[in-house]
């Protein structure tokens, strides 16, 4: 889980800049919910 994330996070600016402005994947967008739920949570355990 942690690794996957890792391995995407140089291709989530590109999703981001694809789907801007408007995001209609509904997929792109659960997988960006769940992308920046999961840097959240990282951030909150290392601190």
């Amino acid at each position: 889980m942690y690794e996957m994330s890792q391995n995407h996070e140089a291709i989530i600016p590109k999703i981001l800049k694809v789907c801007e402005p408007k995001i209609v994947d509904p997929y792109a967008q659960r997988y960006i919910l769940w992308y920046t739920y999961a840097k959240a949570k990282r951030e909150e355990f290392s601190t």
